[in-house]
């Protein structure tokens, strides 16, 4: 099949219009990874300031689970996204090769932290370490969130683009049609000098 120039260029645009799209898109990511760690390591170290004015004990069960998600999550922070997040929500299980009803985990985990909480003796310190915790999870839910915002982008512009991929070729096949007419026509017109 041949291309006419237009389509050619068409093709090649749309190519490095998707790569640079791609490019972005990483760099986005990435850089959305290292503002959510930076905004971490700050969690960490009120956390650790806190316990080091004598709030709560470095040995505290509270005071260690916060800081293990916390430090889990700047660890982990590159792999963070909705994606991950529904396939270890949904599919987790399955790939452990075990069955557990959805949740389970979620809900051990957070019934943990309860108890934990429940063992710090001062009221104040709980309502801090608990706000801790939730500005934890708020700065977590918000780079998901912001973080599909351009794979939802990305997953419209591919489906947009399928209609127009079948104009593409729809327009291929008729510019070679047209080209083929053409050049058969041509060759029953006299010629000219």
């Amino acid at each position: 099949m041949n291309f006419s120039e237009d389509t050619s260029t068409l093709l090649r645009t749309l190519l490095i219009a998707g790569f640079a799209a791609g490019m972005i898109a990483k760099v986005c990511r990435e850089c959305g990874a290292e503002a959510l760690r930076q905004r971490l390591y700050v969690l960490d170290a009120e956390l650790f300031e806190f316990a080091r004015l004598g709030h709560i004990g470095t040995r505290s069960p509270a005071y260690a689970m916060l800081r293990d998600s916390i430090r889990s999550m700047i660890r982990y922070s590159r792999r963070i996204s909705l994606t991950r997040l529904l396939l270890i929500r949904f599919l987790g299980p399955l790939a452990a090769g075990r069955r557990v009803e959805p949740g389970r985990t979620l809900e051990s985990h957070r019934s943990n932290w309860r108890q934990a909480l429940g063992q710090v003796e001062c009221a104040a310190v709980r309502k801090d370490l608990a706000e801790l915790r939730e500005r934890l999870l708020i700065e977590v839910g918000a780079h998901v969130a912001v973080g599909a915002i351009p794979l939802a982008r990305q997953v419209f512009a591919l489906v947009s683009l399928v209609p127009s991929f079948r104009s593409f070729r729809r327009l291929a096949l008729r510019n070679a049609g047209l080209v083929e007419v053409l050049a058969r026509s041509s060759e029953r017109l006299p010629a000219t000098a």
